[in-house]
């Protein structure tokens, strides 16, 4: 086994620089790409951390207990925790890290919410968590851009991300489908409800047919009614969401590998036939014309 990564952007802030952020000390925020056989040997963690998987393949330990992780998991740590990474040799992982404690005393009851639930997660893991990434990716940018707004932007992502692990990892949405009664609002609402989903999912939407299941109508029905209201296919709504989320990773630094990755393209290939043909150019093309964009 070994300790080494191919990058590896570490922010550590020491006892006497911590990073106080609202109602959390963070410790430490990075990005780490392992080699192939990376090991993190057994340590206690001295904070809660939370990790999310990029790419690649792995097991993280939490008290002598593995749990295999792969892109899109989403891991947590409590302080007190014995702590253990392995990358595979063959799929080397790459993740992000937040290392952060509550400030004390606490006087908030959500923060105590949310320090009770660190402090002892009931549920450490889950899969197919990709919306995490992007907040990582805004909270590391403002940890590069250093500029006036940075430290009300650093806060408001730390918020975003603790809150939003907590809601994934506690929180199941059960959703009361819409009875069909043919009526003007409820059609406007189902198409709306749908329009919103894909927004707020595109990235981990992998086939449309899934929002049969999701909201309880056929397909045909379902792209039937959205044409209709919308005046534009779902597929077509679909699509052009997809590539303008594919669009803002690229301009954030996100490379084309995985911006193509993280939007759920088969190979490159595809990717930027699909970018190019609804914005023009392909993704290097707009990367190295967009002002402030980043080639990796």
């Amino acid at each position: 086994m070994q300790n080494r990564a191919r990058f590896h952007f570490d922010n550590l802030y020491h006892t006497n620089e911590q990073m106080m952020i609202g109602p959390y000390i963070v410790h430490q925020v990075g990005d780490l790409s392992c080699e192939a056989g990376y090991y993190l040997p057994p340590h206690t963690q001295q904070v809660h951390e939370i990790s999310y998987v990029v790419s690649g393949r792995g097991v993280f330990s939490a008290n002598g207990e593995r749990y295999e992780v792969k892109r899109g998991a989403l891991f947590v740590n409590a302080d007190t925790d014995m702590h253990e990474i392995e990358s595979s040799m063959d799929d080397p992982i790459r993740y992000m890290y937040l290392g952060f404690r509550a400030r004390k005393p606490i006087t908030s009851p959500i923060i105590q919410t949310l320090e009770n639930f660190y402090a002892r997660p009931h549920n450490r893991i889950a899969e197919g968590m990709f919306e995490v990434q992007e907040t990582f990716i805004r909270l590391l940018n403002e940890i590069i851009i250093a500029d006036q707004f940075t430290g009300l932007l650093k806060e408001c992502c730390i918020h975003q991300l603790v809150c939003q692990v907590y809601r994934l990892l506690n929180i199941r949405s059960e959703r009361n489908y819409l009875v069909a009664t043919g009526g003007k609002t409820d059609v406007q609402k189902l198409v709306y409800d749908i329009a919103q989903y894909i927004d707020s999912n595109v990235g981990k939407l992998s086939r449309l047919s899934s929002l049969s299941e999701r909201f309880g109508y056929s397909y045909a029905y379902i792209a039937r009614v959205f044409s209709q209201q919308m005046s534009a296919s779902l597929q077509d709504y679909y699509t052009n969401r997809r590539l303008e989320k594919a669009r803002d990773y690229l301009t954030h630094g996100v490379s084309v590998t995985e911006t193509a990755q993280l939007m759920g393209y088969q190979s490159i290939h595809s990717f930027s036939r699909a970018f190019r043909k609804v914005m023009g150019l392909s993704p290097s093309e707009y990367v190295k014309n967009r002002p402030g964009a980043v080639t990796k």
